[in-house]
């Protein structure tokens, strides 16, 4: 059985006590930053991943009615975290993952685990 951390994708990479995940945008997937992780994996954990609309994502994890919110993102974005271990972490959104950001944070913002 395939996890989620598959279906999208998600891999970690570098060290350090930090994380940061970097979400890309509709229409395309992780590869647009490409260029940043060798430079970030010396001092950061970098979490890629692609979003559950993405062409490169396994074809089943996309549900429309749960995606059809960011909500829905912002679950599958949680559920990444506990899955590599992240409790808190720097956000980078590229185009609609700047939302995801403030959506993933907003259920509880005084106990958030992202930060932009």
């Amino acid at each position: 059985m395939q996890t989620l951390a598959h279906k999208l994708n998600a891999r970690v990479v570098g060290k350090g006590d930090t994380a940061i995940v970097l979400s890309r945008g509709f229409g395309t997937d992780q590869s647009v930053w490409e260029p940043l992780p060798p430079a970030l994996a010396a001092r950061y954990r970098v979490l890629l991943y692609d979003l559950a609309s993405a062409p490169t994502a396994h074809p089943d994890v996309f549900d429309l009615r749960r995606h059809g919110e960011m909500a829905g993102y912002a679950e599958d974005l949680a559920m990444l975290m506990r899955w590599f271990g992240i409790d808190r972490c720097h956000f980078v959104g590229h185009s609609m993952s700047g939302m995801l950001d403030l959506v993933a944070a907003s259920p509880r913002p005084s106990a958030s685990r992202v930060s932009s």
